[in-house]
């Protein structure tokens, strides 16, 4: 069963193009990631962190980036940022602001910039830029949170998230840095 399940999930990332592939295989683990986090919150916050289940809603949008990437390697990979950014935004606003649940733009620009080669950096310099103005607009403007959060509850999600970001970020060298390798090429030409 195991053996099928993996065999499905590689099928389904499966791209003739490297970077689009390594983008399927992010938006398959993020997707298959959202669900768990709102259990950590419960861990951590309790019940009153349920509204953090309606997060989860943002699930199928990851896991449906390598079936929109099958029509159009450039629209999965933008579907990608653009969901993670998304669910940046949604999170913040359910968690609130400082809870480090922002870092995670980071890791949507640090995508941004991985997932496209030179030739479409008119699509990955708006995108990079996208979660900064995001990030700077929306600062102050979330208004309150549906979590309520002690200090102490805070200070543990800062940790939580700002660990979540960095395992993100180093998944995320792994996947791309092994890509580029596997294709043979480099990140301005599609693989043959």
């Amino acid at each position: 069963m195991i053996r099928r399940f993996l065999k499905a999930w590689r099928d389904y990332s499966a791209a003739p193009d490297s970077l689009t592939e390594a983008g399927n295989l992010m938006a398959l683990v993020l997707g298959g990631n959202q669900p768990f986090y709102p259990f950590y919150l419960l861990v951590i916050v309790g019940w009153p962190a349920w509204p953090s289940f309606m997060a989860v809603l943002g699930t199928p949008l990851f896991l449906a980036v390598p079936a929109v990437a099958r029509r159009s390697s450039i629209a999965g990979r933008v579907l990608l940022v653009l969901v993670g950014t998304a669910n940046t935004v949604f999170y913040s606003w359910i968690l609130g602001e400082g809870t480090g649940i922002n870092l995670f733009f980071l890791a949507c620009v640090m995508l941004a910039a991985l997932l496209f080669r030179r030739a479409e950096r008119w699509v990955s310099v708006p995108l990079a830029g996208l979660p900064i103005f995001l990030h700077l607009w929306l600062n102050g403007k979330y208004g309150i949170a549906p979590v309520i959060l002690s200090d102490s509850e805070r200070q543990n999600l800062v940790s939580l998230n700002w660990v979540s970001v960095a395992i993100l970020i180093g998944f995320m060298g792994f996947v791309f840095s092994t890509a580029i390798a596997a294709s043979g090429s480099s990140p301005d030409r599609p693989a043959k």
